[in-house]
């Protein structure tokens, strides 16, 4: 991983990147802000660019690349996290879980199985909803 700081014109292309395919909960691109429901593509878009990094991890999570791929394998999943602004030193995308609803009781299995380690593991056989969070 090589974080660094962006460009001006980095800066507001990855924030074009972002604004297209998540929601924002709280804070400022230019510092930290949270995100949510960053889509299987956006995350894509983001690694291909060079914004988020494939070995990215938060703490014990699986990888950036390993929640990407999950979220396209099983449509319905999104991931959430954190963006570190371009200004600094580490500018980065951060995965720190996903969220979603599973479509099918596979889907659900591969949630439990490659999330269950998570700080925070939920899921509900019922409506088949799964979130997990890595501090």
């Amino acid at each position: 991983m090589k974080y660094h700081k962006l460009s001006q014109a980095e800066q507001k292309e990855r924030a074009d990147i972002l604004r297209s395919g998540a929601h924002y909960r709280g804070g400022d691109l230019d510092g930290y802000a949270s995100y949510d429901s960053l889509t299987p593509a956006t995350a894509r878009a983001l690694l291909e660019k060079g914004y988020a990094f494939a070995d990215d991890t938060q703490n014990l999570s699986p990888s950036f690349l390993e929640m990407t791929e999950f979220c396209e394998k099983h449509p319905g999943f999104t991931l959430h996290g954190y963006v570190i602004g371009g200004d600094r030193d580490d500018a980065r995308v951060t995965a720190e879980g996903i969220q979603g609803t599973a479509q099918d009781v596979d889907a659900m299995l591969d949630f439990v199985e490659m999330f269950r380690s998570a700080d925070e593991c939920d899921f509900n056989r019922e409506t088949r909803s799964c979130y997990c969070w890595y501090d």
